[in-house]
């Protein structure tokens, strides 16, 4: 009495899921939109001075840091609909890097925008003290 032989693996097994498609024109003017929506968001937040970040967002470091947010916010979407068209994605430590990041600058920004949002207008108070 012998066992039988297991079956061999298929080709899907042996390969693994395919990589990624390459970067494109269009996954490059996604990305700018995305960033272009995250600059004016922190133009707002500037403009309403909320939690004290206007000088922060103002500055080249918020600036940069804007834009490597927006980055990876696009880059960690393409990931979501790339994994669901079968490419790997979320198989290396750097994906879930761009997730961790994406995840939080996603919560900041909506805790910003409703802190925005429930404040008084700044502007009317700075000009009333000022009179």
């Amino acid at each position: 009495m012998t066992d039988p032989l297991p079956n061999p693996p298929t080709l899907e097994e042996l390969i693994g899921r395919p990589d990624p498609p390459p970067l494109r024109i269009h996954h490059i003017m996604v990305a700018t939109a995305v960033v272009a929506v995250l600059l004016s968001i922190s133009q707002f937040l500037r403009q309403s001075n909320t939690l004290g970040l206007s000088t922060f967002v103002a500055s080249g470091q918020g600036i940069l840091m804007t834009i490597s947010a927006g980055l990876a916010a696009t880059l960690t979407g393409f990931g979501f609909v790339w994994r669901r068209h079968g490419h790997s994605y979320f198989d290396q430590p750097g994906h879930w890097l761009l997730l961790g990041q994406s995840l939080m600058i996603s919560i900041f920004v909506v805790a910003a925008l409703i802190s925005a949002m429930r404040l008084p207008d700044n502007h009317a108070v700075t000009s009333a003290a000022t009179k």
